[in-house]
């Protein structure tokens, strides 16, 4: 049985038992992951990758998130990185971004769900995140995307901007790359009332086209190409009022 990549991270971070074994061991009961209880590093700590996304190089993982280590700086905005083998088990490689105010949004300002593609061309490591905080009265008003960028995969990135996608609110983001290598962010655009999906330029540094817009009341997207079927997954919203919009279609 050929699962897509995707199906298989998000089986495991699930605690679900996968047919056929990731590594050449199968994993016994003591590597299962138990949903609710600690998960620890190689160094014992609490894994902290909150609202993270995992890039693939050769036969290494590697897991970026949002780093809540209680012994952060409140001023600073963070995002660690791990690498595995197993999606079990996991090193502690660098906190890789440890970030200031760049847009001067105030105490309550955030940086999530960190994602990470490797551009081929350009040999270079490129992060998107949401960045968010006060903006025009609202808490969440900024909604946008900041772009950070590394020449090594667990290397210190380095913010470049800040951005609204085609001019729209981006909130939650997902990130990915199709068969062909194709790459490709997931964005949630409130007033519009769903899901963007853009191609990013050749440089991975901007979004070059939609390529798919999703009309559903959805947030924290992902994607995953199985078996010739493009399968979108999101998180429900509720409370919202949602814009009248011709149902979901695509401009590829």
């Amino acid at each position: 049985m050929k699962l897509n990549r995707s199906l298989i991270i998000s089986l495991i971070l699930a605690g679900t038992a996968l047919p056929g074994a990731l590594s050449a061991n199968p994993l016994t009961a003591g590597d299962l992951i138990n949903p609710g209880e600690t998960w620890p590093d190689n160094r014992g700590h609490h894994i902290q990758a909150h609202g993270g996304g995992i890039l693939k190089q050769g036969g290494t993982y590697y897991w970026f998130g949002e780093d809540r280590s209680k012994e952060n700086d409140p001023t600073k905005r963070y995002v660690a990185c791990y690498s595995s083998q197993d999606l079990v088990h996991w090193d502690f490689r660098n906190q890789v971004v440890k970030l200031t105010d760049m847009e001067h949004l105030g105490r309550k300002w955030v940086l999530e769900r960190p994602k990470v593609f490797y551009n081929a061309k350009t040999h270079a490591y490129v992060m998107y995140a949401h960045i968010d905080g006060p903006f025009h009265g609202n808490d969440y008003g900024f909604a946008s995307l900041a772009v950070l960028t590394s020449d090594k995969v667990d290397g210190d990135y380095h913010y470049l901007r800040s951005f609204r996608p085609f001019a729209l609110q981006s909130r939650d983001i997902g990130q990915f790359i199709d068969d062909d290598g194709t790459a490709y962010l997931i964005f949630e655009s409130r007033p519009t009332g769903g899901f963007y999906i853009a191609k990013l330029s050749d440089d991975y540094l901007d979004v070059a086209k939609v390529t798919c817009f999703i009309h559903a009341p959805l947030e924290g997207g992902a994607l995953v190409h199985y078996e010739g079927l493009y399968y979108l997954l999101g998180s429900r919203m509720t409370g919202q009022v949602w814009p009248a919009r011709s149902p979901t279609h695509s401009t590829k």
